[in-house]
This record gives structure tokens, sequence and C-alpha cells, in this order.
């Protein structure tokens, strides 16, 4: 129950930071550099320190996590996180949406809960949340699972109250 509870309040920890980060001048520099590094660069923010801060700040997060997986497992080796296994954070990741907190949780969620849940009524479901859905659901949602929320609540937004939340964009 203890390692449940970590785990559960370091999860909500780290959500906590990455959006404080993302909504104080740091994170919108972190956007600006990823975006586009020449134009932030002529704006004056140093593109280099912004990467090393979120080199810093992933680093934490995943040495944090790491520590609670070490501890979970009472191992840490080589063999525990294997090219298989970073490579599925990274598709989990890139499933959620690469720009989104919510996205990456949900990103998780979809290559861990498709298979154990679906897989009893449907054989082929880790062949879904694995490689050829990874694809169909990348090239199908470019933005990812956090697009399809984000447009979702929108969506309730203007049946609720009539006004479209989304800024118009004259071109």
């Amino acid at each position: 129950r203890v390692y449940y509870f970590a785990s559960l309040a370091l999860l909500l920890l780290t959500v906590l930071a990455a959006r404080t980060f993302q909504r104080k001048r740091v994170g919108r520099n972190m956007i600006a550099v990823r975006d586009n590094p020449q134009q932030a660069s002529a704006l004056g923010i140093s593109a280099v320190r912004t990467k090393l801060t979120a080199f810093v700040f992933a680093g934490v997060v995943a040495a944090a996590a790491g520590f609670l997986w070490a501890t979970g497992n009472a191992r840490a080796d080589e063999s525990v996180f294997g090219p298989v296994r970073s490579l599925s954070i990274v598709a989990a990741v890139v499933i959620g949406g690469v720009g989104s907190v919510p996205g990456a949780i949900v990103g998780v969620f979809y290559l861990l809960a498709v298979p154990y849940f679906v897989g009893t009524v449907w054989s082929f479901a880790g062949l879904f949340a694995s490689a050829v859905g990874v694809l169909l659901l990348i090239l199908s949602l470019p933005g990812g699972l956090a697009r399809l929320i984000y447009g979702g609540r929108d969506l309730l937004v203007r049946a609720i109250t009539g006004i479209d939340v989304r800024p118009r964009v004259e071109r």
C-alpha cells in the first residue's frame, strides 16, 4: 500500500510540476525553443540554457521514476529497461500527444490497458495496442489521443455555453 501511494504521489507531483512549468516563463521558453529555436534566440531566449533546463527536469523525473521502479521490483539492472521497454515508453508519449501532460498518461493507459482489458475478448488486442495500432493511431490522429480528448472537451463546452473556445485564425 505504501508503495502504491508513494507512486501515486510522485505521479501527481510530476503532473503538477509539469503543468506549472508549462505556465511559467521557463516552460513557454521551452515550447518556443522546441517549435522554432532561431526565432526564440532572436527574442533573447538562450536555446542552450533552455534545452539544458528541459534535460535536467526530464532527468529528475526519470530518476525519481527509476528509483520507484527499482524499489518496487527490488532490482535495478540493464535487463529491466531493454530497448523494447524504452521504445514503448516513447511510443506511449507519442500516442498520447507529445506536448500534452495528460496525453502521456493516456498513452500509457492505452498501451497497457488495451491488451489487458480487451485481450480476453479479442485476441488481436495486443497487436492493436502495439506496432500496427500505434501506426494507425499516429496516422489518423497526428496530435495523439490528447488532441481527440481536447476536441471532445471543446465540443462539450460549445454545446453547453454556445461559445467557441478555439481562437479564430485569419489567413
